[in-house]
Order: structure tokens, then sequence, then C-alpha cells
């Protein structure tokens, strides 16, 4: 469940200390990983969607903002979580190395392939995103070095969260569910009641329906009377629907359907 307070110490320090540096006021160091942040989130949101929801104390507004470009409301909550778990190591007796950090890159990473999916943005945006992973900051890449089991993945992950979305991209479609409303009629069953059933009733008519289809093409029963069709799926429920459909007209069929519909 997302926290109640409007930020944990990890944002609070960061937003702290990126308003006192832009007003030229001295900030604690030992946030500038947190600022390093901040600034990010800033230069990929803009200023007021991070800066007003925190002046106004409205953690609502401010998670809503993160969202904007397609993030889900599950990836913010784990990304605030994480710095939360980062101010508690940074605040602990023992700071062992973890992959704390790389998993925050990581949801960062998608941020960026999110907003980047959705507009066009210019080239010195790009450029600057590029430099945030590649961990240009000589500072941040001290303290990452210090924090970090992996760097190697962390300068990737800019690189893996857009061939991961470039793959998803390219995946296939999947198969519609309903075959055309013309493949339904020539049996004499109707498109309204058809999608009434189970997805699994519909997948295996379907089913059926195809296989009649190959018989005919292969010299088969020709489809000059569908009615007279009887589709043996080995399940009552479709066997009955069709065989109602060879004893009755096209209007009994769709009152018998109903009927039978209303049984599962």
């Amino acid at each position: 469940m997302f926290m109640e307070v409007f930020v944990n110490n990890a944002l609070e320090n960061g937003i702290q200390a990126f308003i006192a540096k832009h007003e030229g006021k001295e900030y604690s160091l030992s946030h500038e990983f947190e600022l390093n942040i901040v600034d990010f989130l800033v230069h990929l949101y803009g200023k007021i969607n991070i800066l007003n929801p925190y002046k106004i104390k409205n953690d609502a507004s401010l998670v809503n903002n993160f969202m904007i470009y397609g993030a889900s409301r599950e990836e913010i909550e784990s990304l605030i979580s994480l710095l939360g778990e980062y101010d508690t190591w940074l605040n602990g007796t023992t700071r062992e190395k973890n992959d704390l950090v790389e998993r925050i890159y990581a949801i960062l990473a998608k941020l960026v392939v999110y907003k980047t999916s959705s507009m066009t943005v210019s080239d010195g945006e790009m450029r600057y995103y590029q430099d945030f992973f590649n961990l240009t900051n000589k500072r941040i890449s001290q303290l990452v070095d210090m924090m970090a089991v992996s760097r190697e993945n962390i300068v990737n992950s800019l690189n893996k969260a857009m061939e991961e979305h470039k793959r998803e991209l390219e995946k296939p479609e999947p198969e519609p569910l309903l075959l055309p409303v013309d493949e339904y009629e020539k049996y004499g069953l109707d498109i309204e009641d058809v999608e009434k059933l189970p997805e699994e009733k519909i997948q295996l008519l379907n089913k059926e329906i195809k296989t009649r289809d190959e018989n005919e093409t292969n010299g088969g029963r020709t489809k000059d009377k569908p009615k007279q069709l009887v589709l043996s799926s080995g399940n009552g429920f479709v066997d009955a629907l069709v065989l109602f459909s060879i004893m009755c007209t096209e209007i009994m069929v769709g009152i018998i359907v109903t009927v039978i519909i209303a049984r599962f």
C-alpha cells in the first residue's frame, strides 16, 4: 500500500537539496545521490510537476504526475519504496554493497522509455538521460561504486529497458477471440449469443468451425447448407447449440441459445 506521508526521507532530502542548489544556497553533500535522482525526475517530468505537489504536500498529485507517460502505480510505489530503503542504508551502521541502486536505476530507465515512446524528446534531453545512466557525474560515479554490486548493470539499464520495449512492440498480436460475424452466421449462430459464452466455450466453438471449414476446403462438406452441419465437439453444450440450429429457424435458434447460455 502506498505510503501516507508525502514523501520518504530520501525524496524529501533530495527535493530540499535541489531547491537549495538552484537558489544558490548550501546543501548537504551527503544527499548528493537523492539530489541527482530529483534532478533526473525534474528533467523527465518538468519542475512544476515535481515541486508543486511537494509545496502543497499532495502526494496523490505527485504520484499521478509520475504516471503521465504510462508508468504503473506499482512501478512508482516500488521506486519510492526503494528510495526509502536507500535512506535506511545511508543511515545504517553497516553499508554493505547491494543491488538497491541497480533496481532504482532499472525503474528510472523504464520511465525514460515510457516518455520517449509517447512523445519526441530533444537531442539535448536524450543526451542528459544517457549521461545520467553512464554515470558521467564524477561524484555520483564514486557513490555508485561504493554502493552498487554491479556498476555495469546500472550503465546498461537504459539500453536494456529500450531493448525490452522494442521486443514487446515486435511481439505478434494475439489472435482475436471472436471469428468474423459471418463465420457464425453461416452456422445459424448469432454473434451476440456467442459473445455471451465463456471464453473457453468460444475457443472450442471456433476450433470446431475452423475444422469444418478446413474439411470443406479439402473436399468435404460444402457450405451450401451450413445449418445441416453438426459440430461433434464431444462437448454437450456445443453439440446441443448446433443441433438446435438444424432443427429450428434462426429466430428459434436465438431463443434456444439464450436458454442454453443461461445455464452456464
